[in-house]
């Protein structure tokens, strides 16, 4: 079956917005169709979430109103009957209660530049462990973003680091990818803004740290 192909094209004639995307589009290291497509697909998914909050609380509602319209009227002894029996049985009622699911985080496809030694090193890490690389790029961007909000970021590491990958921003050739959060694609956005530099570096920054980490652990356990 031929697959069909639709081609999606758009003129802007707003100088500064072209500005800013492009700045957008370079920072994330994605292409202008994916970086567009990535922006449609968390559109889309946070649209298909506060859908279903509206159904979920429309079809409650009425619930809850025909409940207490139902309920026939009563003497006020056996009312009173009924609330004594009704406070007894209401504490564990309480205690078995289920937990609301959690709503699902809208996600996005994240796309970077490492060098091709890093992401070499990855392969083997995942023939190894089993460890995929989205999953490996997953946890860093995560556990980074952790240490920013707990002030617990290696700061002298990291900026040594950092500053290499900066000033050597061309070895960065070779794409990797992972399925993320929108909202730690946004956090990663405004660290690069306060601090300067490329998400390129910053990443490939916290991968050269994650490999650096492997191969200490891999010595000690050597030498035990």
């Amino acid at each position: 079956m031929e697959k069909k192909i639709r081609t999606i094209a758009f003129q802007v004639a707003d100088q500064d917005f072209v500005a800013q995307y492009e700045a957008r589009v370079k920072e994330s290291g994605l292409s202008v169709k994916n970086y567009f497509i990535s922006l449609i697909q968390a559109d889309i998914t946070q649209n298909q979430k506060e859908s279903q909050e509206q159904d979920s609380g429309v079809k409650e509602a009425p619930q809850t109103e025909q409940a207490h319209e139902s309920q026939p009227q009563q003497s006020d002894e056996s009312e009173q009957e009924q609330a004594e029996e009704s406070e007894q049985a209401d504490e564990p009622e309480q205690e078995q209660t289920a937990p609301e699911p959690s709503v699902q985080e809208p996600m996005m496809n994240f796309f970077v530049k490492v060098t091709k030694d890093q992401r070499e090193a990855l392969e083997q890490h995942k023939n190894e462990s089993g460890e995929t690389v989205g999953n490996v790029l997953n946890r860093l961007i995560s556990g980074f973003i952790n240490d920013v909000r707990n002030n617990n970021l290696p700061v002298q590491e990291l900026n040594a680091t950092l500053r290499y990958y900066n000033d050597n921003i061309k070895s960065c050739d070779t794409t990797i990818s992972a399925k993320i959060p929108v909202k730690s694609n946004q956090k990663l956005t405004e660290y690069i803004n306060e601090v300067g530099g490329s998400r390129n570096a910053l990443v490939a920054s916290l991968v050269h740290m994650e490999l650096h980490g492997q191969q200490q652990e891999q010595s000690q356990n050597m030498s035990m």
